[in-house]
């Protein structure tokens, strides 16, 4: 099926890409991921960095099982962090050196700011928080990259299949033991993940790509905030540019407090396809997705669309209706919360990644990111790291860690 995908795919204009990593990832190609190719096993950064330099990191250390609640201030100056057991329990707190670093990520960094008295004024007030900085971006410009699943049928018995491990019990031993034995197979695939992509730019998409962007440009940006805005936060998306990815979508979601228990989720609204565009541009992609997967190599193999999808969806106003309720607004890429950004349009980092307002408090996490990119996060959140640990060991003059 594989084979037969990739000629459709370029039978309807797609062009093969060598290398996606070298910077022009548009058209089809084997997608990476995070496996190492000598042992085939999960490559994660406990195991190909922590454990290599925890024993020469005397520093270093991991506390499981504890999440920060807030982080303490003197003034305006960050001196550490309380923190707590997840289980619940009693606070302790750790002091910093020199700064305090957050990486909590896209939803929990927002939380941690809010609670520690940075954030909108108004919500900061509502939970009775003391307010340290009125910074109305925390927790703003919520960016993910949704999914659509179209699920097809085949007419024709295909064997094996991406269900037959879960479903063949003799199958599923023979490949275990072929992977155990020799890392061969269908266990060497990561999960049940389609190891094939097209990345499409909107103008590979459609012919009407053009009236797309402009009345994306001619929209006004409340289509995709909520009501009550701060005017700091809404200049920011009126000064800024239109990005034509579906992976970079124009709706922007919020992160915010839901009371002042640290153990408690914060309220995440994606506000997912708010923004018109991004309903044009998916419903763009539809119908080229439907096109591949008509083309003569696709239909050999008898494929058809299924529920909620089918050819008798053919308008756009129902492709859109469709779409609303079959649509995952996350694709576990949150980003963009606590933007780099200037601090008049609605940004809480400078581009040292340091907190407005305040002293000793940077950000490290991709929360800080003004928008998505076009991919998967991870290689350029670990690019990030390592240009904010460059920067910190120039602003203290550390020498550098031996690898």
């Amino acid at each position: 099926m594989i084979a037969n995908w990739w000629n459709a795919a370029k039978s309807v204009g797609l062009p093969a890409v060598k290398d996606p990593n070298g910077g022009d990832n548009l058209g089809i190609y084997w997608f990476p991921h995070a496996v190492d190719a000598s042992t085939r096993t999960r490559s994660h950064s406990k195991r190909n960095h922590y454990d290599r330099v925890k024993d020469s990191r005397p520093n270093y250390h991991i506390l499981p099982s504890n999440m920060v609640s807030k982080v303490i201030f003197r003034g305006t100056t960050a001196v550490g962090v309380e923190y707590l057991p997840t289980a619940g329990g009693k606070a302790a707190t750790a002091y910093a050196a020199k700064e305090v670093i957050l990486a909590a990520g896209a939803l929990s960094t927002p939380k941690i700011l809010q609670l520690s008295g940075i954030g909108s004024k108004n919500l900061l007030q509502k939970y009775e928080i003391p307010v340290v900085v009125d910074l109305p971006g925390v927790g703003s410009n919520l960016q993910d990259q949704l999914t659509l699943k179209v699920p097809y049928t085949a007419s024709n018995n295909l064997f094996p299949n991406s269900g037959s491990i879960a479903n063949n019990a003799t199958y599923a031993a023979e490949q275990r033991a072929l992977y155990d034995s020799k890392k061969q197979r269908a266990y060497t695939i990561v999960s049940t993940l389609s190891t094939n992509i097209a990345m499409m730019s909107l103008s590979q998409t459609t012919s009407s790509y053009k009236k797309i962007v402009s009345n994306a440009r001619a929209a006004a940006a409340p289509y995709s905030l909520s009501s009550g805005v701060d005017a700091s936060v809404l200049a920011g998306y009126t000064a800024d540019g239109v990005t034509i990815y579906l992976n970079k979508p124009l709706s922007r979601g919020a992160v915010t407090i839901n009371s002042t228990n640290p153990l408690e989720n914060p309220l995440v609204d994606y506000r997912a396809v708010t923004d018109p565009a991004d309903i044009e541009v998916l419903t763009a992609l539809f119908r080229k997705n439907r096109e591949l997967m008509t083309a003569p190599d696709m239909a050999a193999l008898g494929v058809a669309e299924a529920a909620p999808f089918g050819e008798p969806i053919i308008a756009d106003s129902e492709l859109a209706s469709t779409f609303r309720g079959a649509i995952d607004p996350s694709n576990a890429h949150q980003c963009c919360t606590v933007a780099m950004m200037p601090r008049a349009l609605g940004g809480v980092v400078s581009s040292e990644q340091k907190v407005y307002g305040v002293k000793g408090l940077r950000v490290a996490d991709i929360s800080y990111w003004p928008f998505q990119i076009s991919g998967a996060p991870t290689a350029t959140m670990y690019a990030s790291g390592e240009r904010l640990a460059e920067s910190i060991k120039r602003e203290y003059k550390l020498a550098e860690y031996k690898r």
